[in-house]
Parts: C-alpha cells; structure tokens; sequence
C-alpha cells in the first residue's frame, strides 16, 4: 500500500500536498456527477432550447463577471479558508437545490438561479485553489504536482462522474445533488488540513480596482507570462470554435450515434489520464519549451484531420492522442506560471488567465456556430487549423522564453549548466580557461581581498581564487553545476550559493566579477537591471565589478556552426563525448542556439537551446548609469583583442538601490 500511495503522491511534495490532492479528487467527482445530472434536471424542467443552452451560459457567466475579483480574494486574504467557505457556499446550495426537488417547488426558474449560483462560488474556489500548489511544493515538484491533480481531474469529473451522475438522477432526481454536496463538503473538510502560508501583501489598503489594474500591470509587463495567457486565450478561441458543433459533426459528418458520442469524448479522457499519469516521465525527458511546441502542433493539427476525416475509428484515435496533448499541456503551461508569477500575484494573474480561458471558448464558441451555419459542420474546424497555425507561427521563438522563468519572471538556467550529465562534461569539452588567468591578475591589481563570483558554473574561478587566498562567494542558479563545482580542489574555501545576483545573502565585497560572457545571458531589461543592483547591494562603497561582454559588431555568432564547434573528448567513466553547437535565429540583439552534446557509449544525444544578449557598448554604459555605477574603464580583453569589451565600474554613492 506505501509503494502505491508513493507512486501516486510521492513524500517529497508533502504532507499538505496530499491533503490538497485527497479534497481535489473528492471535489472532482461530485462535480463529475453533476456534469451529467446538471444538464437532465434543466431538461426535466423545460424543452425550450434557449433555456437549456442558458443553463450551461450561466455556469460561465460568473467568471466573467467575477472572476478578476475572485484574484483579489485569494490575494488578500488565507487562501486556504476562502476556498473552504466557497466550497462550503457550494454545498448549502446543492442541499437547498436538492430541497426544492424533493418538496416539489423546483421550476427552471430555480435551476437557472441555482446555476449562476454555483458557478459563482465555484469561480472563488478554483482561482484560489489554484494559488495553493505553489505555495507548498517546491519549484522542480510542480510538474508533478500538477499532474496529479489534472490526473484526478480527468478521471474523477470526466470518467467516473457523468455516469455516476445519470445513474443516480435515473434512481431519483434530488440523488445526485445530495452526493455531490457531500462530496464538495468532504473536499471542504480536507482542505482544512492543509498547512500553507498566508500571502504576503504588497498593497496595503489599495483598492480593489487598484489591485486588478496592478495584477493585469503585473501581467502585461512581464513578455513571458504574457506570451503564455495570449496564447491560452487565443487557442481557446479556435478549440471553442471547433467544439461548439462537436456532437452535430459527430452525429451528422461521423454517423456517431449518441452512445457513440459518448465514447468519442470519452476516448479523450482516457487519453488524459495516459498523458497526465505519464508527465513526470515525459518532462524527464523532453524540455518544457519543445513539450509546448508539441503540444500546439498536435492540436493545430487535430482540427486539421477532423476537418479531413470521416471515419469513425480515425475520429477516435485523433480524440486519444488530443486527450493526451490536453492533459499534458494544461499541467505545463499551469506549472510554469506557477514558476513565473510571484506568490503575492499569484490570484489576480491566475484570474486573468482563467478568465481568458472561459471568455475565449465563448467567443470561440459563437464564432463557431456562425461559421458552421453558414460553410457547413466541418468549416468551424477550418477555422480552427488555420487560426491555431497563424498563432502558432507568431509565438513559435517566443515559446523557448516562456518555458523557463522563475517567480521573478527569469528564465531557468539553460540544460548545458542545469542537466547532470551535461554540467559533468562541461569542464572535459572546455578545458583551456586561460581566459580566466586575465581576471585573477585583476583581482591581485584591485588588491581584492573577497569576491564575489555571479554566475560562476562550474566554480573554476571561484576555486583558483580560493586557493590564492581570496575570501570567494559564488553564486549560480545552476544546481548540478555547482555539485560539480563543490567538488574541486579549493571549493571547501568557497561560499556557494544557489541562486542569482538579486538573492545574495547580506555582503560587502571588494569585487564582484561576471566572467565567460556571463553578462550576455541576461536577454530581458529587467533581468539585466535586477542583476546590476544586486550586485550592487553586494559591493563595498568603494568595490569594483568587474564584466566582460562581446562586442555585436564582431558578429560572433556566424563562428558557431557544427563545423567550426565540433568537439570531441574521452571522459573518464563516461566514454566519448561529443559536441557542436548552431545557431537558430537571430532577431536584433537576441541570438538563439543549441548546443548538441553526444554521449557515444550510451548513444545519447542531449539538446540545450540558449539565448545571449548582444548589448552595445553604450546602451550597456547607459544601464550602468541608471543602476547607480560609474563606469570607470573599459578594456579590450587581452585574450581576445577587439572582439570583447571589459568593463570596470564602481558604485556611485547615494544612487541606486
């Protein structure tokens, strides 16, 4: 039984994590349940076709109208307890709701009010709920953690529910409402069990306008996050168009009977629990930004072959390998704006992407119709392909940067630092750092005692000024790097730190250095000036940084091609290795590559996909100057004359921060 609960929800991601994960089930299948009673009782109430259609309308108005309030909330207050009293909220309505079947009084009127009701409080409890995994489960988990919930998901509300549901609303009509306000209820009751921080608010008494407009700021001003709510919004545009006629195409384009509809969306769910049970294997093995592009060609692609096909058999494979892109994508794109969104935001920016989703799939939905009543039933799916391949086009660069960003809208470390295997050969590949004998004879001219080395990888530097007696912090974000870097002689000398410049522990040194074009990795505005004034923080008044950067004018990157980069080398008790680097796009200062890495005795090949800045000198000066530095010299690198600029500045007292 230990090894079972194990692989289900492994002890790593908490004890809270399981408690979250136990009222998410429980909640999923009452509300599975109601998937198909919700829909029966309306059509026991009325024939009228609009006040069935509006039953299902009134479900999503809600969010619409309330769910960017619903942000606030769970910003501003212990998230846990609203989702408690919401959830709670939900249940006394099931149970009047079920009072008036039971006593006769219930007429569409009620249902339709019940309706708005619920979904109401179910918009506060799922904008919340949502903020609570990144708060008890560590960044590299919440793949998994999200694949858990999303596996509960798909199998409690899409595959066990329904046909609970129409089990239970054929044995008596008020059933099925009776167990799913239990069952809410009982998610209620677990929920109370969870231990999670408060979020910490920034805002102090701002209004609620005021702290929407801050998180849709928040939002807009961060490319990544932003890129990824567009994108949400826009292909649930087109996903809304295609599925708003799904049971006519079903029925009319595939013959389908209704038992055969039933079988074709199911197909999808059985799909989802294969791609949500199976995501930690698959985000193992495959990076975040290509699992994004996968999944985007696979859906693009799905409208297409619908629009094609009409075959039965054809039409349910299609709906087992989509169900398996949607669980797969809606756990990734949910876990990074986990990563990216700080805590205090995370209500607001969930909202807005919730929001996004519901009001994209009813736009979507009304274009749809039009559409199919005007071209026929496959002209929605159509629209669908060609719309999601437009989208797909626009934001295909973009993807690489939205993959990977952390809590403060920066991108991870890229795999040739942050992989295991990769980060062990970096060193073999690269041997000859006489590059760095340039800034250790630096630091002896600044007579610096302590450095501070940011972004120090494989900690070569650090360790060569170690054991010259020099007081060395090193910091990186890349944690298989610095287990390599710990393992040098003179790293028992070192402070190493796990991070980056802007999460330093309290320091005064006399130098801090970004060495190996550490400078150029840092591709955003912000990135960039966050990194200067916490190194900043870290310097004595009087210290120097100490950089290096290539000069754009060189164009070093037309060097980088598989030929000129070709590398190989016999590692110890790893074999031969290879590796070759290419560039894949170029657009204004940014230069996009893959380094290729080649692991022959294992015949393994591992892709890392980086990015570089290539600043020019004055807009580098000019960011120096807005971070509080002067800048004091500007070098040409010994090593490398007329290809680098080596920039030397100090701290301008009283300016910065």
């Amino acid at each position: 039984m230990s090894r079972v609960l194990e692989s289900i929800c492994p002890a790593r991601l908490g004890r809270s994590f399981r408690w979250l994960l136990a009222s998410s089930w429980i909640s999923n299948i009452g509300d599975g349940i109601a998937l198909a009673a919700g829909p029966l009782l309306v059509a026991s109430q009325t024939n009228d076709p609009l006040l069935v259609a509006m039953a299902a309308l009134l479900q999503r108005v809600p969010w619409l109208l309330f769910g960017l309030y619903a942000g606030v909330v769970a910003d501003r207050h212990d998230r846990r307890l609203v989702v408690i009293l919401a959830d709670s909220t939900r249940a006394v309505l099931l149970v009047l709701l079920s009072l008036s079947i039971m006593t006769g009084v219930v007429n569409v009127g009620v249902v339709l009010v019940s309706m708005f009701l619920l979904g109401t409080a179910e918009a506060f409890a799922d904008v919340t709920t949502n903020t609570l995994m990144p708060m008890i489960v560590e960044p590299e988990d919440l793949g998994v953690g999200n694949a858990r919930l999303m596996f509960g998901q798909i199998t409690a509300n899409q595959l066990a529910g329904p046909p609970i549901g129409a089990l239970l609303f054929a044995l008596a009509m008020a059933v099925p409402f009776v167990t799913q306000a239990v069952f809410v209820g009982l998610g209620a009751v677990l929920m109370a069990r969870i231990v999670a921080p408060k979020p910490t608010r920034h805002d102090g008494e701002a209004s609620i306008r005021r702290q929407i407009t801050d998180g849709l700021q928040w939002l807009w001003r961060h490319p990544a996050v932003r890129t990824l709510t567009i994108t949400i919004v826009t292909f649930n545009v087109t996903f809304g168009a295609a599925w708003s006629v799904l049971v006519l195409y079903a029925r009319d384009h595939l013959g389908l009977s209704d038992v055969g509809f039933g079988l074709l969306t199911t197909m999808s769910a059985v799909g989802g629990v294969v791609g949500s049970w199976s995501y930690g294997w698959i985000e193992r093995r495959v990076s975040l930004a290509d699992l994004m592009r996968a999944g985007l060609i696979i859906e693009t692609l799905t409208h297409l072959a619908l629009a094609l096909t009409t075959t039965a058999w054809v039409a349910f494979a299609i709906f087992f390998v989509f169900g398996i892109h949607i669980a797969v994508w809606g756990t990734t794109a949910t876990s990074i704006r986990h990563r990216a969104v700080p805590t205090e935001f995370q209500g607001r920016v969930g909202s807005v992407y919730m929001v996004g989703v519901h009001g994209g799939i009813v736009i979507g939905a009304a274009i749809g119709g039009l559409i199919a009543r005007k071209w026929g039933l496959t002209a929605p799916f159509w629209f669908a392909f060609v719309g999601s391949a437009l989208i797909l086009a626009a934001i295909w660069r973009s993807l690489r940067h939205i993959a990977h960003i952390d809590g403060n809208g920066r991108r991870e470390p890229d795999a040739v630092f942050a992989d295991p295997r990769l980060a062990r050969v970096y060193d073999p590949l690269d041997p000859d750092r006489s590059d760095l004998e340039v800034y250790r004879a630096i630091v002896h001219e600044l007579g610096a005692r302590s450095v501070l080395d940011v972004g120090c990888g494989t900690g070569t530097f650090a360790c060569m000024l170690a054991l010259d007696g020099v007081e060395v912090t090193a910091v990186d974000p890349a944690l298989a790097s610095l287990d390599v870097a710990r393992a040098k002689p003179g790293a028992e000398s070192v402070r190493w730190v796990h991070g980056d410049a802007t999460t330093l522990p309290r320091l005064h040194v006399d130098a801090a250095f970004m060495t190996a074009n550490v400078a150029q990795v840092f591709v955003t505005d912000e990135e960039w000036n966050a990194t200067l004034r916490g190194i900043r923080a870290a310097l004595d008044p009087r210290g120097v940084l100490v950089f290096e950067t290539r000069d754009p004018a060189r164009r070093a990157w037309e060097e980088w091609t598989p030929e000129r980069t070709h590398t190989e080398v016999a590692v110890p008790d790893v074999g031969l290795v290879s590796s070759w680097e290419e560039v894949t796009s170029v657009e204004g200062q940014l230069v996009a590559f893959r380094s290729m890495t080649a692991f022959h005795r294992d015949d393994v090949v591992i892709e890392s996909v980086s990015t570089l800045r290539f600043r020019p000198r004055d807009e580098i000066e000019r960011a120096l100057v807005a971070a509080g530095y002067e800048v004091v010299e500007v070098r040409d690198a010994p090593d490398r004359p007329g290809r680098e600029f080596v920039f030397l500045c100090r701290p301008v007292a009283g300016q910065g921060s």
